[in-house]
């Protein structure tokens, strides 16, 4: 769902709302357990790791992704729609936050470079000195963000094919917004 939230950030660029979208990790504490997100991956792996958000100002945080990742029903039910905050308070990530599971796995049964490894973590250290991490309180859950990255997505909003959410690609998805809003519809467009 990464490219969701590179679209959101699209559709809000689109909408001249300033923001900026964000790639890292994130760890979900719940009294049920913590779930993590690496930033990065094992080199080895098919998966993109990580997660993304979307920053816009004063909000720190606005997640359309989290809510769509599969959860069971014990975490499920804390989200109603996306994560939105203009509230965090500040997170000391620690350099295992950037990996994730089968990277550290990998690391440890010496599968995998650890000057790659190293490296990431000095380049990632020096961005999150910049851009901190962070944690938002979100019924009933701690979401520990951890920034290792900020880019826009090089694809222009029409030219984006994917996420397809209800049979509509990014573009199709502003446009059916921007009839609902010129119609007066009530309701959430998230």
């Amino acid at each position: 769902m990464r490219r969701g939230s590179g679209a959101f950030a699209r559709m809000l660029d689109q909408e001249g709302v300033w923001c900026y979208p964000f790639a890292g990790g994130l760890t979900l504490e719940h009294s049920d357990g913590m779930w993590h997100f690496g930033a990065f991956s094992s080199p080895e792996a098919k998966a993109e790791a990580g997660h993304m958000w979307v920053r816009v100002p004063p909000f720190q945080v606005i997640d359309i992704a989290l809510p769509f990742q599969g959860w069971e029903s014990g975490i499920q039910c804390h989200f109603e729609g996306p994560v939105v905050s203009e509230i965090s308070t500040p997170y000391g990530a620690t350099e295992r936050e950037l990996f994730d599971g089968e990277y550290l796995t990998d690391l440890g049964a010496g599968k995998t470079d650890r000057t790659r490894a190293q490296r990431l973590i000095e380049d990632n250290l020096r961005f999150m000195e910049r851009f901190q991490a962070f944690t938002v309180f979100h019924h009933r859950l701690n979401l520990h963000y951890v920034p290792v990255g900020t880019k826009m997505s090089p694809v222009g909003l029409q030219e984006m094919t994917w996420p397809v959410l209800n049979g509509m690609d990014p573009s199709e998805l502003y446009e059916d917004f921007k009839s609902r809003q010129a119609a007066g519809a009530n309701g959430s467009w998230l």
